[in-house]
């Protein structure tokens, strides 16, 4: 596999993971289900094993972190939306959009 498509495979990866944990500590913050905490942890530790893979494919710590912060800010913001009903102000959807412009100048 190329270089770009094993990044875009591990950032991928790291975006579902990282959204999936959110996901299960908000609902164990919501419903206390002691499943959803060990998910939500489970979660995270993915998340840190996938990112070492993303820095060992090459990219720098700066680029590999950028890519990486900014999906998950938009998948966290997405699941947030319309998963758990919180509400976007014109304000906020507008910084998603200039996190989403600023990841493809990467």
């Amino acid at each position: 596999m190329s270089k770009t498509l094993t990044t875009l495979a591990i950032v991928a990866g790291l975006i579902v993971f990282e959204t999936a944990a959110q996901a299960f500590l908000q609902l164990y913050v919501k419903k206390s289900g002691k499943l959803h905490y060990l998910l939500g942890v489970v979660g995270y530790a993915l998340v840190g094993a996938l990112y070492y893979f993303l820095l060992k494919a090459g990219d720098g710590l700066a680029v590999a972190n950028s890519y990486f912060n900014a999906g998950s800010a938009v998948g966290v913001t997405l699941l947030g939306w319309l998963y758990f009903k919180q509400d976007l102000d014109a304000k906020q959807i507008v910084g998603v959009l200039i996190t989403l412009l600023g990841t493809s100048l990467l």
